[in-house]
C-alpha cells in the first residue's frame, strides 16, 4: 500500500482496500455454494445466460459509455476544485 499524502487519499485507499477485502469474501463466499451444490450452480448459469441471450446489450454498454463520457467533465472540474482547495489550505498554513 502507498503512503497517503491527503486525508482524501486515505479515504480513497480505504474504500478500496475495504472493496477489495468484501469481493474476496464474496468470491470465496460463492466459490463455497458451487462447490456444495454444482448441479444448481450449473442450471442457474444456464438460465442467466439464455436470459442475456434476449438482452440487448450492446445499446446498454453503448448507453453506459455514453453516461460515463458525460461525466468525465464534471469529474475533472470537481477534482481541479478539490486540489486548488488542497493547494490553497497549505499555503495558508504555511503563511501562519
Amino acid at each position: 500500500m502507498q503512503n497517503p499524502s491527503t486525508p482524501i487519499e486515505s479515504s480513497a485507499f480505504e474504500v478500496i482496500d475495504s472493496l477489495e477485502e468484501s469481493s474476496r469474501h464474496c468470491f470465496q463466499d460463492c466459490e463455497e455454494r458451487i462447490r456444495t451444490s454444482p448441479i444448481s450452480a450449473v442450471v442457474v448459469a444456464a438460465a442467466v445466460g439464455y436470459l442475456l441471450r434476449f438482452l440487448p446489450l450492446g445499446m446498454l454498454l453503448g448507453g453506459i459509455v455514453r453516461l460515463l463520457l458525460l461525466l468525465v467533465k464534471p469529474v475533472i472540474v470537481v477534482f481541479g476544485a478539490v486540489k486548488l482547495y488542497e493547494l490553497f489550505r497549505q499555503n495558508s498554513a504555511k503563511n501562519l
